[in-house]
């Protein structure tokens, strides 16, 4: 929708006159889940400039400069070892796309402790160039005193959306649960 409709994104960024969506006749269909703004460059390659796969979709024969990884576990795809041993194995399927130039952008919340992020933090800084940015829902340098609710205010990454005491109950909540 945005790259037929948004003005304001078209005329910044393409010439005058000119679309996101080609004509009917350049034979690039889109679809729910894929669009083609152009060819790719690459000789004897057919690939989509935007693709949107689920967790469970085949990677191989794709061909791709940038990959984002969005939300690729939740919580039941992360409660049982096997569960997560499938999302590190499509990982590795997922990376077996990237070329030399291909960017990967993993975006996801935490969901269990031997979850994706888990582990590609612990390959942060190491030969596979993994850089990680993690955000906490609160400071881990807190110096707040737990036990006082209205008090952590700055230390919260959104404050105006979750308070501290609703964090709390949340991870008590988890704990709970096991």
């Amino acid at each position: 929708d945005h790259f037929e409709n948004n003005r304001e994104l078209i005329t910044d960024v393409l010439p005058p006159g000119e679309q996101w969506r080609p004509d009917s006749k350049s034979g690039f269909p889109w679809t729910q889940s894929e669009l083609k703004v152009a060819q790719c460059s690459r000789v004897g390659q057919k690939s989509s400039s935007l693709l949107a796969l689920g967790r469970t979709s085949k990677f191989l024969s794709r061909d791709m400069d940038l990959i984002v990884i969005d939300d690729m576990e939740d919580f039941d795809s992360t409660r049982e070892p096997n569960q997560r041993a499938y999302s590190r194995n499509k990982l590795a399927e997922i990376g077996t796309r990237k070329e030399e130039h291909t960017a990967e952008v993993y975006i996801g919340s935490r969901q269990h402790p031997d979850d994706i992020p888990q582990h590609i933090m612990a390959l942060d800084g190491s030969v596979l160039q993994w850089r990680t940015i993690v955000d906490t829902a609160h400071s881990e340098d807190c110096p707040e005193d737990p036990n006082d609710w209205n008090a952590h205010h700055d230390c919260m990454l959104f404050p105006e959306v979750r308070s501290y005491r609703w964090l709390m109950e949340k991870k008590l909540e988890m704990e709970t649960l096991g």
